[in-house]
């Protein structure tokens, strides 16, 4: 009760304000009198006193002036409804005093007042003292009234209200007690706080000096750091409609960049600036963007799901970088101030440098990965084992027995072991060897295996283990049988095989020799051994020999190469060899050798290079001949033009005849060449070479010397071949003019026709036969024969055997062109003084042969109108005077667009069309005009006709076609011919 009492009288204590304590404890002991007064008055006139409603009036008004007063000063808020009530509490109060006119009235009010007053002056004796005298004076007041002493009484006061008003003394003395105490109290308290708070503030400063010398001079690199602008931004984004921050950041990596530059570094420390190498602590001021690494965001973006989520502390490694550059790996550790929970406007962090830690962990991480992946990469089982309990194994082990890591782990190791080998692994560990040994290892499902086991004690974990690793030897164990099993084979295959294999010592002299150099030399093996190897090759292939075992002493694999060897008959043989030196120690003691025979092989690959070389001159002599055959065009059209303008007996008549003849035997040899570029097949029909072959058995017989009999042999039921008439028949006069100049002592030359059916493809020199029908001329001389040499360059071009007697080397190549052009095939076969025999193959045809030619009905001229489209304007002019002189109307185009113009502008009955021209060819230049006139007739021409290409133009609709160099009357005839 005491203390309830004390707590409701206890005036406020304004901390760090006296004077407001003490107003504030005067004025409250002065409310607790006035409401003293108020209770006194009151009840007085409850028990029947007298005492004036004015003394209650101005109580209550002094009371209430006095709330209004507490306010203003515990406040400090000064209203001008306060200063109204005041005023009005002074001016009721005077009022009532003047209209009352006497102070007797207020005398219980004044002696409660000096209780009151002598309380606090002189305390609880005070008290008591007017309260007595209080009591003494008020029974003075009553028996002097009853006295009739007081004049003009103005209450009435008896006995029982002496008591009363005693009681009320008292009880005014004592709560006036109390009071006091309280009040001293709390002025006591007050100056207590004051002076505690004075020795806080000091103890604060000095503690705030400890704190900073210890934050600067903490070891750890410490921060203080302004999260409210980030805090700001999250808050911003949720109100945006951002939920998942995770799935945000992870996203929308800028804003992690952007939040890092909104951390407002307040403060760091002496070790942070030797930390990240900075000069001065403004360096930081920037944000933490300036120390952050691209790894360093993964960390922070956590950071800000953290504040996201409102926790107050965080904790987490991660990498920042120096201002040098140095990138370095920390632990990074916060926590939000007491009372910015809400702002996360200040932050303690703390950084603990661990690049040396990460970087051993990272090395023994990398250390035990590549270790582990060695374990794993192994072909062999390893198992780590404890006291004989298995307590890791590798990848290989659970593939190899079908334990998993889980089931392997704890299991003892004589498990993988079938139990009859338990004993003698159990005697190796025991003993400590080290040595491989093997056992018959035991699978989970328990089939068995030959196995080799080696272990070895070792440290790992820091505790002693044993390491075991096994070898599944199944293959070796097959190997070793297999080997066994083949050792009686192995010289029956070397024996036996094609390759050469042989052995020689460190002299270079054989020691081994299989049966396939028997029969590749010729020799008895008997006659091989012990023989240098320098009697059996030749002195070039000896030497290279020489250089290749000096590369191959120096390390040089060399690999195969070509060796030149003598056959028992003193033919040169060609193996390809490769060869491997036998050592011992330092000192090579011989090598061994394994060749092939690869001479016809070499023989059909300079049979392969000359027929390159021939298709690379044939390009060339293409293009040669088709502009030699343009420029030839002019001069033996204009030729034939002029002689036929010209008399006998005219002076320019026989040099015109010349010019012409001269012309023509020019457009032979171009014919030949074409001939020989396989592209010379102008007009191809089915032929039949029994026509072909008597044509020039007719003149030959003729021409030929009379000592060469002349045979002619032929099939009746010889079919027909696809090809150019006169080129077939310049492959038979060709080969019979070269079987002439053989027989110079004369002799018999037969041609013979017939049929032969190839059933499989075969490859054979320069030639591939295709399976079919082919029809065959053969030509047989009993001339002087060639040699091989000869016969391996029979058919180059300009190669020839009579030297200053004449002859310009195409007859064969020509040939070769020919048949090649025809897909067919010639073999030669001859030898010095026996003759030659030569077959020309040529594939069937199943079509028959078409001998006469429709005649051309009237006159070679015309007056109809002719197209000529060449890119010759030579040509043009020639071909525009030789036409218009045999009474056609001649328009003439240099190129193809030129053409198609003037067939559209102009009425045309017939078109001779180039088919080699640049921009537009004879092929497009043939499509438009049949696209303009599917009806129109036209010629093609070419000085390089190849078969495909102008048969291909006339399947599409070309009427006929005209090789260059032209010749008058061949042209005309061929125009007519198209027109009728």
């Amino acid at each position: 009760m005491k203390d309830r009492i004390n707590r409701w009288l206890a005036p406020p204590v304004f901390e760090g304000d006296e004077e407001k304590t003490w107003r504030a404890s005067l004025l409250n002991a002065t409310i607790i009198v006035l409401i003293i007064s108020i209770v006194v008055v009151f009840i007085g006139n409850l028990i029947g006193g007298r005492i004036p409603t004015a003394v209650l009036v101005i109580n209550m008004s002094v009371f209430t002036g006095t709330l209004i007063l507490r306010r203003l000063l515990f406040y400090g808020k000064v209203t001008l409804v306060g200063i109204a009530i005041i005023v009005f509490g002074i001016i009721l109060v005077t009022a009532c005093a003047v209209s009352l006119g006497t102070i007797r009235t207020s005398t219980t009010a004044i002696l409660i007042l000096i209780i009151i007053i002598s309380g606090f002056l002189f305390g609880k004796k005070g008290i008591l003292l007017a309260t007595i005298s209080s009591s003494l004076a008020v029974l003075g007041l009553i028996l002097a009234e009853n006295a009739g002493m007081l004049p003009d009484p103005d209450y009435t006061v008896n006995i029982t209200q002496w008591i009363t008003y005693t009681v009320l003394f008292g009880l005014t003395g004592a709560l006036t007690y109390f009071s006091y105490q309280s009040t001293l109290r709390a002025l006591k308290r007050a100056f207590k706080e004051r002076d505690d708070r004075k020795c806080a503030e000091e103890v604060l400063r000095e503690s705030q000096q400890e704190y900073q010398s210890l934050f600067e001079n903490s070891p750890i690199s410490l921060w203080i750091e302004d999260l409210s602008e980030v805090k700001k931004y999250i808050d911003n984004l949720r109100n945006s409609g951002v939920e998942d921050f995770r799935e945000y950041f992870e996203n929308n990596r800028k804003d992690v960049e952007k939040c890092a530059f909104l951390v407002r570094v307040v403060d760091v420390n002496m070790t942070t600036l030797e930390l990240y190498k900075a000069e001065s602590k403004e360096d930081f001021f920037k944000g933490l963007g300036v120390v952050f690494d691209k790894e360093s965001y993964d960390a922070f973006r956590e950071q800000l799901i953290v504040v996201s989520e409102g926790k107050t502390s965080f904790e987490s490694e991660a990498v920042n970088r120096t201002f040098t550059g140095e990138k370095i790996y920390i632990t990074l550790k916060w926590t939000v101030a007491p009372g910015s929970e809400e702002t996360y406007s200040k932050v303690f962090v703390s950084i603990i440098d661990i690049t040396d830690r990460k970087q051993a962990e990272e090395a023994l991480y990398n250390s035990e990965e590549r270790f582990k992946s060695l374990s794993n990469a192994s072909f062999e089982a390893i198992f780590i084992s404890e006291k004989g309990v298995c307590i890791d194994q590798n990848q290989t082990a659970e593939k190899m027995f079908g334990y998993t890591n889980l089931e392997a782990v704890g299991r003892q190791g004589s498990e993988w072991i079938v139990p009859e080998d338990h004993e003698r692994v159990m005697s190796n560990i025991l003993s400590g060897y080290e040595e491989p040994y093997e056992v018959t290892a035991l699978r989970k499902d328990g089939t068995t295996f030959p196995a080799e086991i080696q272990a070895r004690m070792a440290y790992f974990q820091n505790r002693q283990v044993r390491i075991t690793a096994l070898k599944d030897i199944r293959i070796r164990k097959q190997a070793e049988e297999a080997l066994r099993e083949s050792e009686d084979r192995y010289r029956e295959v070397v024996e036996n095989v094609a390759d050469i294999i042989y052995t020689l010592d460190g002299e270079g002299k054989f020691v081994f020799v299989n049966k396939s150099l028997e029969s590749f030399f010729g020799y008895k093996l008997d006659d091989m051994l012990h023989k240098n190897l320098r009697n059996f090759i030749t002195p070039k292939s000896y030497e290279y020999a020489e250089k290749i075992f000096k590369r191959m002493l120096d390390g040089e694999d060399v690999g195969e190469f070509d060796v030149e060897f003598y056959d028992k008959e003193g033919n040169v043989r060609i193996t390809e060899t490769k060869i491997q030196l036998v050592w011992d120690g330092n000192r090579v003691v011989g090598l061994h050798g394994i060749g092939r025979d690869v001479t016809e092989r070499k023989k059909l690959e300079e049979q392969l290079i000359r027929a390159q070389k021939m298709e690379a001159l044939g390009t060339l002599t293409g293009g040669i001949v088709h502009d030699f055959n343009n420029i030839l065009s002019t001069v033996l059209g204009y030729a034939s033009f002029l002689k036929k303008k010209s008399q006998k007996g005219d002076p320019f008549y026989k040099g015109l005849d010349a010019i012409e003849k001269s012309s023509l035997r020019a457009s032979d040899l171009t014919a030949q060449l074409l001939a020989y570029t396989l592209r010379g097949k102008h007009e191809v029909k089915p032929v039949n070479m029994n026509r072909i072959v008597k044509e020039v058995y007719d003149l030959i017989t003729k021409t030929f010397d009379k000592s060469i009999k002349i045979d002619l042999v032929t099939d009746i039921k010889l079919k027909t071949v696809e090809g150019d008439a006169s080129q077939l028949n310049q492959v038979v006069m060709n080969i019979a003019v070269n079987a002439q100049n053989a027989m110079p002592r004369g002799g018999t030359f037969e041609i013979e026709t017939y049929m032969e059916k190839v059933e499989e493809r075969i490859e054979k020199g320069l030639f591939c036969f295709e399976p079919g029908n082919y029809v065959c001329i053969k030509f047989t001389d009993a001339g002087i024969g060639m040699d091989k040499e000869t016969i391996k360059r029979i058919f180059e071009p300009y190669y020839t055997t009579r030297g200053d007697k004449g002859g310009t080397g195409l007859g064969m190549s020509v040939v070769f062109g020919i048949v090649k052009g025809h897909d067919g095939y010639i073999d030669v076969e001859s030898d010095l003084g026996e003759g030659t025999a030569i077959i020309v193959y040529l594939p069937a045809s199943k079509n028959k042969e078409e001998i006469l030619e429709k005649e051309i009905e009237g006159t070679l001229g015309g007056t109809e109108t002719i197209l000529i489209i060449d890119d010759e304007k030579s040509i043009l002019e020639m071909a525009k005077d030789l036409l218009k002189e045999s009474g056609y109307v001649v328009h003439t185009a240099s190129s193809g667009k030129t053409g198609l113009k003037t067939f559209k502008t102009k009425y045309i009955d017939i078109v001779v069309l180039d088919i080699k021209m640049p921009e537009m060819d004879g092929r497009e230049v043939l499509e438009k005009l049949l696209e303009i006139d599917s009806k129109a007739k036209v010629i093609l021409s070419s000085g390089f006709s190849e078969e495909d290409q102008h048969h291909g133009l006339i399947k599409m609709g070309a009427a006929g076609f005209v090789g260059k160099p032209f010749v008058m009357d061949k042209l005309l005839i061929k125009i007519r011919e198209v027109l009728n």
